[in-house]
């Protein structure tokens, strides 16, 4: 069962460390890609985004695989996304 929440004001940890927090007041709605939008999650490959997608909604996608399944695939895809962008030495 989804639970929404509402909060009216900042929480003293939104005030505290902002960057972790986006208002989402002038929206309707957000799911993952709008997530991704919104803390400017920017990976031409799209590893990262896709690495984010099955950690959010691991176990609960139409592919049926379990959340332990999407976990283990979000921790492969960024390790490639490591083997591609590994720093030249």
């Amino acid at each position: 069962m989804d639970k929404h929440y509402v909060i009216n004001t900042p929480s003293n940890t939104a005030i505290k460390y902002p960057k972790y927090y986006k208002d989402v007041t002038h929206l309707r709605e957000v799911d993952v890609y709008m997530v991704h939008h919104l803390f400017a999650v920017d990976d031409p490959s799209g590893a990262i985004q896709h690495a984010s997608k099955k950690l959010l909604l691991s176990g609960v996608r139409t592919g049926g695989k379990s959340k332990y399944d999407d976990i283990r695939e979000a921790r492969d895809t960024l390790n490639r996304w490591l083997e591609i962008n590994k720093p030249k030495e």
